[in-house]
């Protein structure tokens, strides 16, 4: 039976549990990453069989977040919980599991669909990371661990965009205040965010070129298949400077359509205003948050703007 788990129960489950696998979307964000990355340790602190498996590549520059959990990987031992962070559904790890483990799913996004055993989700928090620490915080395991904490506070800043996003509440700002009483903010922006190359620059120059005002306040970039094969910059970097156009004035919707591979289409919604991205990209099978949503189509990149452009102005 899949359903709701209160916080303490979902805290006796995982501390009365041994054996663990740990995974998290595909594409993986800071958040992703981060949340990984302290549920390994929190286990391993406790004493528990843990390993963890992600199908796609991290970003470089976070390679050092995971760094002294490599040898953890998954390689088909025996599980008998899976813990899914970060995850509106199974499908978006990428991943398939056949044994008979049971599952948790601990996430922030009100598209999640409860997939689990037992699902923790918590839609009024910033970010997976958030909910983490609000589960595991009075235990003295990160009272007194730099690292636990460090990985919670790239979390809640990955995906607040370093606490400028609407998800940003008092309660964020609260964990912020006591991480960073141990934890330099001013260290991580140095190290995960000044590290733009002139490469960076150039790139971005190129998408402003890109940059379609739709009217009405939306704007669009679409990149083409070519276009990405041919670019010397990764998936997530190009993702950072996309974000940068969300300062634009008066910007209300801005859409991000690149041609991954040949027909297949990831779209990026962001938005500004009070419209919600969530249940705009739920109309095409995809999801996410109310600011912040993606979906993936299939077909001719011209007829899929077209397309999401049509409904997206319905909105406006």
């Amino acid at each position: 039976m899949k359903t709701k788990i209160t916080k303490k129960k979902i805290k006796e489950f995982i501390l009365n549990s041994n054996n663990f696998l740990i995974t998290a979307h595909k594409n993986p964000d800071l958040d992703a990453i981060s949340s990984l990355s302290f549920m390994v340790n929190f286990l391993l602190f406790n004493k528990k069989q843990v390993f963890w498996k992600m199908i796609s590549p991290i970003n470089p520059k976070f390679k050092d977040i995971i760094a002294d959990i490599k040898k953890y990987k998954y390689s088909n031992q025996k599980i008998d919980v899976v813990v899914y962070l970060d995850c509106t559904s199974k499908e978006r790890t990428g991943l398939t599991f056949t044994d008979n483990s049971l599952t948790v799913n601990i996430d922030h996004h009100p598209s999640n669909s409860f997939f689990c055993n037992f699902n923790y989700v918590k839609p009024t928090r910033s970010s997976t990371s958030e909910i983490l620490y609000d589960l595991f915080c009075p235990d003295k395991t990160i009272s007194d661990n730099i690292k636990l904490k460090k990985y919670i506070l790239l979390g809640i800043i990955g995906d607040t965009g370093f606490l400028k996003y609407e998800n940003t509440t008092s309660h964020t700002f609260k964990i912020v205040s006591e991480i960073t009483k141990d934890v330099s903010i001013f260290d991580i922006y140095k190290k995960y965010y000044q590290v733009m190359t002139i490469e960076h620059y150039k790139y971005f120059s190129y998408l402003i070129k890109k940059l379609t005002y739709a009217g009405n306040g939306l704007y669009y970039i679409a990149l083409t298949y070519n276009e990405l094969l041919n670019c010397k910059l990764s998936y997530d970097d190009i993702s950072e400077l996309f974000a940068l156009f969300r300062d634009i004035k008066g910007a209300r919707i801005l859409l991000f359509f690149r041609e991954y591979e040949p027909r297949n289409v990831r779209i990026n919604l962001r938005g500004n205003d009070d419209i919600d991205l969530n249940k705009i990209a739920n109309r095409f099978g995809g999801g996410g948050h109310e600011k912040a949503a993606a979906v993936t189509l299939q077909g001719s990149l011209n007829t899929i703007i077209k397309k999401v452009l049509n409904i997206v102005g319905e909105s406006l």
